[in-house]
Order: C-alpha cells, then structure tokens, then sequence
C-alpha cells in the first residue's frame, strides 16, 4: 500500500499512482477464521494423506467410484448442518462485496489522512493543499466515485462457473505439456535426462509407455537413506504432471528428471520426492477462534478452501455423479480436452 498521505511531500506527476491494496479471502490463508471441513486433527491427517496418494479418476473402476464416493463425503461434510458455516459467504459475490467495500473504505481514510494533514501544517501554500485535497476526495454519495465495475480472475466463462461443469477450462492444457517436451529435446541430453534423439514425439512416448506400464504393474521401490519402502503408481506420476503444468518453470526439470528415473525401473528419486511431503498432527487448537495457526498448516486445507469457493458458485451436482449417464458424458468431453488434466479435473469437480 501506498504511505499515508501526512508522510508525503507536495505531490509530483511522479508521485500519481494508485494504492494497492493485497489481502487474503474469506477463510483463505492468513485471513481467519480459516475455512476447514475437518476439526480433528487425526482425520485431517488422513485425509490430507488419502488425497495425496490415492488412485485418480480413470486409473481404474474402483479408484473410479472410490473417488466419487470420497468426493460426495467431503461435500455432505462441508455442507452438513455441522459443517463450516463460513461456507455460504466465501464464494464469488460476497468476495466483490468485500472488494467493493475495502475500496470505498480506503477513498475514504485516504480523505481523511489529507484533511488531517492539511489541518496539521499551515505552511503549506492553498495550490499545495488542493494538490493533496483533490486526489484524495472522496463522497460515499458521489457516484462518480463509487466501484462501478470489477474484472475479477478465475472467472473466465461465468456460465460454465454457475452451471458448476467447468466445461471450458483445460482446452489448452496439453498445449503445456507439449511445451515441456519440445524444451526437453531443445536442451539436448545434458540438461534433460528425458531427452531422446528422434524428437520431442519420442520423448512423449516415453513418458505415455511409462503410465501405460505402471498402470499394468506399479514400481517397487525398496527403502533406502531419505526414503522407506514405497510403491509408484500412476496416478503419482500424472499428479505430478499436474503440478507441472501449474509450475512449469520449476518443475518441468523435476519432471524430466523423475519420469527418467521410473522409467529406468529405478524409482529412489521419485520415492524421495513422495517423502518429502511429511503431514504433522495437531494436538490442539487454539481457543482464539481468529489466531492464525500453523498447524495443520493452510496446505492441508487448501483443498476445502478452493473447493468451497468453487462449488458455491454453481449448483448442487451431488446427484448427478450417481447417474452414470452424466458422469460418462462430461467424463468423456473432458477427455477429448485434454489428455493430461482429464482425469485430475474430474476428480476436482467430483466434489460439487
């Protein structure tokens, strides 16, 4: 944010630009109370953990209707007469309204630091002081200054948001992870340990015959420094080709890297990379309802938080999920979008 106005000197043309104001949503990171389905912190560990490794949409029939079922638990949860109340006001419109008022709210302290400073020094000139007056004047009553229209992210097409089937998110998705092997070949073998002589198509068929395999038979790994025994699967290496297409830049050469190493038949580096995501047990919480707690950290609650947000915006689809009809069709549309998100965006939108 911009400082006050009494710590400014008489404004320049430099000095004529906007405050900006950074904050945390309803129940979203620092701002509290935070946004949980899960008040124990013994469930909440297992289900952070269940989350983490459990078999994705499309592994196989029963990852399948698991996923559903876990899906519609999560939703009957957070919904319930006993779930989060803080539910019904995080979704979009009480977002705008929070936006709107913390806007208006800012014109009007930033009049009311510059009349302050204006009162405070009687050197200054009457040009200086209407230097400072006009730039921060403010009228709750004045429409002209009033929020009239918000471009607000994450809603690109407002009717696949309210109908609650994202159907228009992940057209360009493969696009990414075409990007990914283009780069790999680009890097040649001493950067990209994917890297295969006859172009990035070889370097895909890599990666596709190293799911199709794990799919079939996944990979023992036996335990070693850094690691214990662990298992690889599928569904581990496409949850990391999502995270790869969220961060491209850091973890296209993770994914290289452990890709070439499940398809070696090797596994250790990807069973470290597995470790390396611990979940710790709460064992307490804090009576403040408004204290900011580390523990379980916001991470673990990411999940309830975004889909909450989400799913508020559009219908209630618990009971489509039951009707096999509907959840092959949308299923199958999402799958001629997009090779590599479809099976993650299915399980996202499950819990709506």
């Amino acid at each position: 944010m911009a400082p006050s106005p009494r710590t400014q000197t008489t404004p320049t043309n430099a000095d004529k630009y906007y405050d900006i104001v950074c904050y945390d949503g309803r129940g979203v990171n620092n701002t509290t109370p935070r946004f949980s389905c899960i008040d124990d912190a013994v469930a909440r560990q297992k289900w952070t953990l269940d989350n983490k490794f459990s078999d994705l949409v499309g592994s196989s029939n029963v990852a399948t209707k698991k996923a559903v079922a876990r899906a519609l638990a999560l939703a009957d949860t957070c919904s319930g007469e006993k779930g989060p109340k803080l539910g019904a006001f995080i979704n979009t419109t009480p977002s705008v309204a929070d936006i709107v008022a913390i806007t208006e709210a800012h014109g009007k302290w930033r009049q009311e630091e510059a009349t302050a400073m204006i009162a405070e020094d009687q050197s200054l000139s009457s040009s200086e002081k209407n230097n400072i007056r006009q730039p921060t004047a403010w009228d709750e009553d004045n429409e002209k200054l009033q929020v009239k229209r918000l471009i607000v992210d994450g809603i690109c097409d407002p009717n696949a948001m309210y109908n609650g089937l994202w159907a228009t998110s992940i057209q360009d998705t493969d696009k990414i992870i075409t990007w990914f092997f283009d780069d790999c070949y680009k890097a040649g073998p001493n950067e990209c340990p994917l890297y295969a002589e006859k172009g990035p198509a070889s370097i895909q068929a890599i990666l596709e015959s190293t799911l199709e395999s794990l799919n079939k038979t996944p990979l023992a790994v036996s335990g070693a420094l850094g690691h214990g025994p662990e298992v690889i699967t599928f569904s581990d290496v496409m949850r990391l080709v999502k995270e790869a297409v969220y961060s491209p830049i850091d973890l296209f050469p993770v994914l290289a890297d452990l890709v070439a190493d499940v398809s070696s038949g090797n596994g250790s580096k990807f069973a470290s990379y597995k470790a390396k995501a611990p979940t710790k047990i709460c064992a307490t919480r804090s009576l403040d309802a408004h204290a900011v707690e580390d523990c379980p950290p916001y991470s673990e609650m990411l999940y309830d938080v975004l889909t909450a947000i989400s799913c508020t915006d559009g219908q209630d689809l618990s009971n489509f999920w039951n009707k096999s009809q509907i959840f092959n069709e949308y299923y199958g549309l999402l799958r001629t979008q997009s090779k590599w998100m479809a099976d993650y965006w299915m399980s996202w939108t499950l819990s709506c």
